[in-house]
């Protein structure tokens, strides 16, 4: 995502006279302060690449059930791929038994609409397809025109950690996708579901649940 993180770049670097000199210099350390801190980020999670790869307290719990989060080829003329989480990232869920009330998170619709426009839009969730379907058909896109693709629990690769007292967790690996990954941003609640893969590609949002909201998606 180097073309997001950078774009900035020409502009800090810009000079028209000889008076603008000393602002060249300390938007240059800026700059370099910024392109360390993104190295610093870039080490530790590569450190914790590793980490899942070498570590003997994660044991893959799913791989003979594992699908590859394929895609189709992109059909449309959208360069980006949006990789939207659904549970805590655009609704909340209260279950009650076998029943469950859905909670959609306040602009989310407007959301959809207005990024669809722009980017492909897929759903990439730790839920089972009939619930996502189930909450996509039914709350978030009813007439299937926002949302492109759909993927699934069985999507994600799933671990436990023996020395959390073997706790679950999932990672979403859009490296797989069948998308440009310079071209792909997530978005979920959980950074731990993209950041161990591809840190740059992802941004964590607060999670939502059902009451208070920052205007997350409308900011």
């Amino acid at each position: 995502m180097q073309e997001f993180l950078l774009r900035n770049t020409s502009e800090l670097l810009h000079i028209q006279d000889e008076k603008d000199q000393p602002q060249q210099v300390l938007s240059s350390q800026k700059l370099n302060n910024q392109y360390q801190f993104y190295q610093q980020m870039n080490d530790m999670y590569r450190s914790k690449q590793i980490q899942l790869q070498k570590n003997k307290n994660y044991q893959r719990i799913n791989a003979q059930n594992y699908e590859a989060p394929r895609l189709p080829n992109k059909t449309s003329n959208k360069k980006y791929t949006l990789v939207l989480d659904i549970d805590e990232t655009l609704v909340h869920t209260q279950f009650n038994g076998d029943k469950y009330k859905v909670i959609k998170r306040p602009f989310v619709q407007e959301f959809l609409q207005k990024l669809s426009i722009f980017y492909e839009i897929v759903t990439f969730t730790a839920g089972t397809k009939e619930y996502a379907d189930s909450i996509i058909d039914e709350h978030l896109d009813p007439e299937n025109k926002w949302i492109s693709h759909r993927l699934y629990r069985n999507n994600c690769k799933w671990f436990i950690d023996k020395s959390m007292n073997n706790e679950r967790f999932c990672i979403k690996d859009v490296s797989k996708i069948n998308r440009d990954i310079n071209t792909v941003l997530i978005i979920d609640n959980i950074a731990d579901n993209f950041s161990i893969l591809q840190p740059f590609n992802g941004i964590e949002i607060f999670s939502y649940e059902g009451i208070f909201d920052r205007m997350q998606l409308k900011n």
